[in-house]
């Protein structure tokens, strides 16, 4: 604001007072150049070197040493080597033997915890034994009063016979399963199964899937094979 003011103050000498018209201007100059190296702000950095040029003068690199770094290097690496001799001391003293046998131990007691949780699992659906014995039977039971109604919708070309002789089968495969969530497991597969055919959301060849070839006694000796047209 200065220098405008100046300006302003030096129009007025220059209008009415022209014998210092020519000071007036150089006072003008001057003020207004004071102000203009007021608001300018320098560089970060400049090279005090007049034998370089202006984009060197301005280079923040130009004046690096790198002796500077090498010794920034070796300071780093006497620092480490410290840290390692006081580990090793600390190691031969004895305390970091005494943490990791503490750690240790944590973590051993961890196990035991996460395994006990493990065997106190929450139950699917039965509590004990009896009752998932009770679950299977009464299965076992529904699939036995609904297979006549099975053999008649599904027309397979199986006897109702058959098909409780296979049910049979089934049930005898799993009879050596003793953990109480497999067989709750195996329970709800069962009466899914059972849904399905009820309700006639499956197809024909699903219900003579039961009857697997892989499950069949296939035939050893020759004329056997010959038979059925196995090579």
């Amino acid at each position: 604001m200065g220098g405008i003011a100046i300006i302003i103050y030096n129009t007025f000498l220059l209008r009415y007072n022209t014998s210092n018209a020519v000071a007036n201007i150089i006072n003008v100059r001057i003020a207004w150049r004071d102000y203009a190296n007021s608001l300018v702000v320098h560089d970060e950095h400049i090279v005090q070197d007049e034998a370089v040029d202006y984009d060197e003068k301005r280079d923040r690199w130009s004046s690096y040493d790198p002796a500077q770094h090498r010794e920034i290097i070796e300071e780093y690496e006497k620092v480490e080597e410290t840290k390692r001799q006081l580990k090793a001391e600390k190691l031969k003293n004895g305390k970091l033997k005494k943490y990791i046998t503490t750690n240790l131990a944590l973590m051993a007691a961890s196990r035991e915890a996460v395994k006990k949780a493990v065997q106190q699992v929450r139950p699917i659906l039965s509590v004990n034994q009896g009752e998932a014995r009770k679950r299977a039977l009464n299965l076992y039971k529904a699939w036995y009063r609904q297979i006549p109604y099975i053999v008649m919708d599904y027309d397979i070309p199986k006897s109702i016979e058959q098909c409780r002789a296979k049910l049979r089968e089934e049930f005898l495969r799993h009879q050596n399963v003793t953990d109480i969530r497999v067989i709750d497991m195996l329970v709800i597969k069962g009466q899914m199964e059972l849904k399905e055919s009820v309700e006639i959301w499956k197809q024909k060849g699903h219900i003579m899937r039961y009857w697997k070839e892989s499950q069949d006694p296939k035939p050893t000796d020759f004329l056997s094979k010959f038979i059925q047209g196995i090579n």
